[in-house]
C-alpha cells in the first residue's frame, strides 16, 4: 500500500461533535464543539438526484482522505472553507491504518 503524500492533503478540516444542553426553560440548546483540525484531501464522489418532499432532491457527495488516526463519527460533521459535510461513514480498511478514508456529503448537518 502506498503512502499519503503530503502535498496532496491540501483542504484544512476541522471535525466537529454534536453537544447538547438544556436551557432553563428545558428547551434544547445545539453546540457544535471541534474535535481537531487536520490536513486531508476532499476528492468529488458520487452526485445523485432524486424526488423527495414533492420535489428534486441533490445530493454532493465526497470523499475525504485524511492520515490515520481521526477521530471521526457518523454524527459528525467536517468544515472545510465555509462549507460544510455530513459524514456517513469513515473506514481504514484497506490502508493498513495509513489513512482514513470519510464518505460525506455536503449540507448542513443537525447532528442525526
Amino acid at each position: 500500500m502506498r503512502e499519503v503524500r503530503i502535498g496532496k492533503l491540501r483542504n484544512f478540516i476541522t471535525v466537529q461533535r454534536k453537544s447538547t444542553t438544556r436551557d432553563t426553560d428545558g428547551g434544547e440548546r445545539v453546540e457544535w464543539i471541534t474535535v481537531t483540525s487536520v490536513w486531508a484531501a476532499i476528492e468529488p464522489g458520487r452526485n445523485r438526484e432524486y424526488w423527495g418532499s414533492e420535489q428534486i432532491q441533490a445530493d454532493t457527495g465526497v470523499r475525504i482522505r485524511a492520515r490515520y488516526p481521526l477521530d471521526v463519527l457518523p454524527q459528525d460533521r467536517i468544515t472545510c472553507d465555509g462549507k460544510t459535510y455530513n459524514v456517513h461513514g469513515a473506514s481504514d480498511q484497506f490502508t493498513e491504518h495509513r489513512e482514513i478514508h470519510i464518505m460525506a456529503t455536503e449540507g448542513v448537518n443537525d447532528g442525526r
